[in-house]
Parts: structure tokens; sequence; C-alpha cells
């Protein structure tokens, strides 16, 4: 099973290692949320005939991982 077939699961440990900035953690993280942060750095253009395209905005992806990151590092004073 290659990494884009590995089904990662949010839990207990892998949210405290995740805080602890284990690199490992950190990008299961990351892998679980890609769809949801691919679908929010999305965005459509159109061109002259009215023709409707979507691009990925990798800057925006970017950031958006940036701040979850920023985030997880917030949780450990909650945990």
């Amino acid at each position: 099973m290659n990494n884009k077939e590995q089904i990662h699961e949010l839990n207990y440990d892998l949210i405290c290692r995740a805080v602890n900035s284990d690199p490992k953690a950190l990008t299961d993280i990351l892998q679980y949320y890609d769809t949801y942060i691919n679908a929010l750095a999305t965005y459509e253009s159109f061109d002259e005939n009215g023709n409707t395209y979507k691009a990925l905005d990798e800057d925006m992806k970017a950031r958006l991982q940036f701040k979850l990151i920023e985030a997880i590092k917030k949780w450990g004073e909650k945990i």
C-alpha cells in the first residue's frame, strides 16, 4: 500500500505526537486534511467563451497548511 492509499485516522496518540512537533505526525495530519485544504484553495476562472476552469492556488494551500500546523501546536495547551 503506497502513501496515497493509506487511510490516516486522527487519534489521541497522533495528535499528541503532532503537538510535540513529530514531523511524521504533522505530515499524517496534513495528509488527513489534504482533500479539504485543496477544496478551500481551489478557485474557478472563466475564459472569454464562458468555459469554467478550476485551479489550485498553491500559495493559498501552503498558507492553510501553515495555519493548521500553528493551530496544532496550540492544541497542546488544551490536552
